[in-house]
Formats: C-alpha cells, sequence, structure tokens
C-alpha cells in the first residue's frame, strides 16, 4: 500500500517537473524526464505541440533494416567489381569481404523474423515532434524544432532538432539484431 502511494508521489512530482500543465501522454512523461536528465536534476521542462508524427512496427523496422543491408551489399558489390577491373586487389579483397559479411546478415534477418513472429505488427517505437523549453539552475535551453523517438514503454532512443540521421542505430529494438551484427564483425 505504501508503495502505491510512492508511485503515485513520484508519478505527481514527475509531471509537475515537466509542465505547468501536466502531460496525459505517456509517452510526453517520458520525454520530459529524459529532457530534465540531460539539462540537470533541477530542470523544469515545458512542452508545447508534443505530437506523434509516426509509428513504426517491427515488420516495419525490419524491412527498413533489410533494405538498408541490400543497399550496402549493391554498393560494396559496385566497389569490388571496380577495383578488381582495375586490378586494384587489396581494395578489391576489403569490398569482397564486407559483401560476405553483408550476405551472413541478410540471411540472418529470416532467424530475426521468426523470432519476433507474434510481434510483427506491434509498434516498435513512435516518432514525435515538439517545442518548449528547458529551465534549470544552468539556465534556459530552447527547444524548438525538436524531434524524438519514443518506444511504446517509454523508452527515449534519441532526441535532436530536425530528423537527421534520428532513427540510426534503431535496429537494436529487434531481439537479436545486436548480437547478429556484433558476431559478423
Amino acid at each position: 500500500m505504501k508503495l502505491r502511494y510512492l508511485v503515485m508521489a513520484a508519478a505527481a512530482i514527475l509531471a509537475a517537473s515537466c509542465s505547468p500543465k501536466a502531460p496525459s501522454d505517456p509517452l510526453e512523461v517520458s520525454l520530459c524526464s529524459a529532457i530534465a536528465g540531460k539539462v540537470g536534476a533541477d530542470a523544469k521542462v515545458s512542452l508545447e505541440g508534443f505530437t506523434r508524427t509516426d509509428s513504426v512496427s517491427f515488420a516495419q523496422l525490419l524491412d527498413l533494416r533489410r533494405k538498408a543491408f541490400e543497399l550496402k551489399l549493391a554498393q560494396e558489390t559496385k566497389f569490388y567489381e571496380k577495383y578488381k577491373s582495375e586490378h586494384m586487389d587489396v581494395n578489391a579483397k576489403k569490398h569482397e569481404d564486407a559483401m560476405v559479411r553483408t550476405k551472413n546478415i541478410l540471411a540472418s534477418f529470416d532467424v530475426l523474423e521468426a523470432g519476433l513472429a507474434g510481434r510483427m505488427d506491434e509498434i516498435a517505437y513512435y516518432d514525435c515532434a515538439f517545442s518548449g523549453q528547458a529551465k534549470s539552475a544552468a539556465g534556459t535551453v530552447s527547444l524548438d524544432g525538436y524531434n524524438a523517438v519514443v518506444t511504446p514503454s517509454g523508452e527515449v532512443m534519441a532526441i535532436q532538432a530536425g530528423t537527421k540521421n534520428i532513427h540510426a542505430g534503431l535496429g537494436k529494438l529487434i531481439p537479436g539484431y545486436t548480437e547478429l551484427i556484433k558476431g559478423e564483425e
């Protein structure tokens, strides 16, 4: 019973430190907490215009990662053929090795897909857009035109101004993906 009141009090404090109006979206609460953690423990974060701009399922994420490796394989093949025709054997060998590694990773995507069998339609992450500010003893940080990637469980994967490369590294949300990539290095 005491734990329940403690959790409710902690949630109220977090919501109060987030903005004058307590956010109703759990992703917004997680985002405020993450921003406050980066700015300073005493930070008061207020967000305006928080919106979920997109959601990506595990099936879509797996497809995006597969396409990225197919593109990499095409590029490595192109470079391999170029260097091979120019008799630049050392460079050709580097690209041939990269081709083999990439083919092995692509061949393993079926295993990753099988591991996600019942979860392919679940949301892997949300793209969010927001503006606002974070005030702390150190000063005020303006958060105009910021974007974030947040999982349904509230884990903030990335926060940045703009969207360039914001999705880099999100393959790690796929169970077994990180081990697959590290195993092929």
